[in-house]
């Protein structure tokens, strides 16, 4: 006798509820899935977010010194490092950490959303420094003035 139903339709339903998927092995794991931000930039947000402020700033510094990290993390990493050195009074050190985030990503914004209004207008400072620079080191084309029509009267040659 054939067993009833449809068995097909059983497994598809599982399977969209959100069964669990079969995992890859440890070591396939970092080579075939992206594991989403830096643990250590994770790290040093939750140790700022917490106000453990030491402790964030030798784990953003630590990161960024180390390197390996994408352009994102790295963004991320400056502002929450700059974040954590004016919390802790250092306002030169954050606008150090600032003017080098806007070195390397000139598009990067501090939003007054997440951080303190003294950190959003400390990086509006760094960025205009920063900007400026870049306009002193690359300054516009100077286009050569047009070159004057020789004047029919002043023509000297006669033909």
């Amino acid at each position: 006798m054939e067993p009833r139903g449809r068995p097909w339709a059983l497994l598809l339903a599982v399977a969209l509820l959100g069964a669990p998927l079969p995992t890859l092995a440890q070591g396939e794991a970092e080579e075939a899935v992206d594991l989403g931000p830096d643990v250590r930039v994770a790290e040093g947000i939750r140790l700022y977010e917490s106000a453990e402020l030491s402790e964030a700033k030798a784990v953003l510094t630590r990161a960024l010194e180390e390197g390996g990290l994408s352009a994102d993390d790295s963004t991320q990493a400056r502002k929450y490092l700059a974040a954590s050195l004016l919390a802790d009074g250092d306002l030169a050190g954050a606008r150090a950490v600032l003017v080098e985030l806007f070195q390397a990503n000139a598009e990067a914004t501090v939003s007054p959303d997440v951080f303190v209004p003294a950190l959003v207008t400390l990086a509006g400072e760094a960025k205009l420094e920063v900007d400026a620079d870049r306009a002193a080191k690359d300054p516009p084309p100077v286009e050569d003035p047009p070159i004057a029509a020789p004047d029919p009267d002043t023509d000297t040659e006669t033909g």
